[in-house]
């Protein structure tokens, strides 16, 4: 039975897009302090809770239909067929990415980002390798294999659980600061860094998930029947304001005060402390009781949604094209950021349209075609 579409939560996914392309014109178009105290780069956070919270609310009232397997393989015929496209045409498009395959070792590197599994090595140069943003589509793959053990998990205790596991967090992260580990240096790139070990590892990022899948546990067994449609509009405009005013001082303070001994602990407290205004947010539209819902729930907002994910894959690529080509190079920065967003939606539009979805259905076809042969074939026990 398919689950039905909450529109709100659908459209914004673009917003998250769409703040990803801001954070990566930086230093581009725009100067590298551009929006300097906006933490631009928190639409990863939004995906990473918006994961967590829309498959417990696929799977924990009925479970994971058709076993854990055909959940794998349904994960990866999401991500994987956009990923290996976008990957093709970054190599198409730019050619000194292809020249990187002349070295044995950058080969072994591109087998690891086309199979999803470059975040889980913590050095820049294999984590940001080829089309850079997929890094976060490879550490979700690793939140999708933890999954079903997180929902037995989570199904008594979860409030306890996930403090549990935030202060696991915290204290990997600050285990990683008194190691001295070099948070991110552009000189040692072919290193181990703190920077890949908080901010990219699943290990570092998995709370923001768990998160998710929490919030609606608790949210989805309150009867919220009695909300109506202006009080439930006064929450959700009072969710987007919490992110537009409480997420830049989060962004900023905790590297203030803890200072640059504690990078990866000062990472942690700020994308888990923003994590937590986006989890009140998906919450408040999940109800999908107030206006701002219904206005989200125009089908061209909803289109953009669902076509977000390839924008996040395209958008890079675009940009590195756009400056590699010099495209509207005497223009201002507005304007080229305007052609790069024009374009990634388009180019987006196109993917989603005749790559991710035909393959999507293609895989899970031929998954459920050859299931029953392959249940036929175990042995009995």
């Amino acid at each position: 039975m398919r689950t039905k579409q909450i529109g709100g939560l659908t459209a914004l996914r673009f917003f998250a897009a769409f703040s990803i392309i801001v954070h990566h014109t930086k230093g581009s178009f725009f100067p590298p302090n551009f929006l300097w105290d906006i933490p631009t780069d928190a639409g990863v956070m939004f995906f990473f809770v918006l994961s967590g919270f829309i498959l417990s609310h696929v799977h924990s009232k009925r479970g994971i239909d058709g076993g854990v397997a055909r959940f794998y393989v349904a994960r990866l015929a999401r991500m994987w067929p956009a990923h290996a496209f976008c990957t093709l045409i970054l190599l198409l498009c730019l050619p000194y990415q292809r020249v990187l395959l002349e070295s044995a070792s950058n080969v072994f590197i591109f087998i690891l980002n086309l199979m999803m599994l470059h975040s889980a090595v913590p050095i820049p140069n294999v984590y940001f390798s080829f089309n850079s943003v997929s890094w976060s589509i490879s550490t979700e793959i690793f939140f999708y294999m933890t999954f079903p053990l997180l929902l037995l998990w989570f199904s008594s205790k979860p409030m306890l659980k996930l403090a549990a596991a935030i202060a696991f967090g915290g204290l990997y992260a600050y285990s990683i600061d008194a190691a001295g580990l070099a948070y991110y240096s552009p000189d040692k790139l072919d290193q181990i860094s703190a920077h890949g070990l908080i901010y990219i590892s699943p290990l570092g990022r998995i709370q923001e998930f768990m998160l998710g899948i929490v919030c609606q546990r608790l949210i989805s067994g309150v009867d919220f029947s009695w909300l109506k449609k202006w009080p439930a509009t006064a929450i959700e405009i009072l969710s987007i304001a919490a992110i537009v005013f409480i997420a830049p001082p989060l962004g900023i303070y905790p590297s203030y005060y803890l200072g640059p001994a504690h990078n990866a602990f000062a990472e942690f407290i700020r994308h888990s402390s923003i994590a937590i205004l986006f989890a009140i947010a998906i919450s408040s539209f999940y109800l999908d009781k107030g206006m701002v819902s219904r206005i989200l729930s125009w089908r061209p907002f909803i289109f953009l949604g669902e076509i977000s994910f390839s924008v996040y894959l395209i958008h890079s690529i675009v940009i590195r094209v756009t400056i590699e080509q010099k495209f509207l190079e005497s223009y201002d920065p507005y304007a080229k950021f305007a052609f790069v967003t024009i374009t990634s939606i388009i180019c987006a539009a196109f993917i989603w349209k005749f790559v991710e979805k035909p393959c999507q259905r293609g895989i899970m076809r031929a998954y459920d075609a050859v299931r029953p042969k392959l249940k036929a074939a175990e042995p009995a026990q």
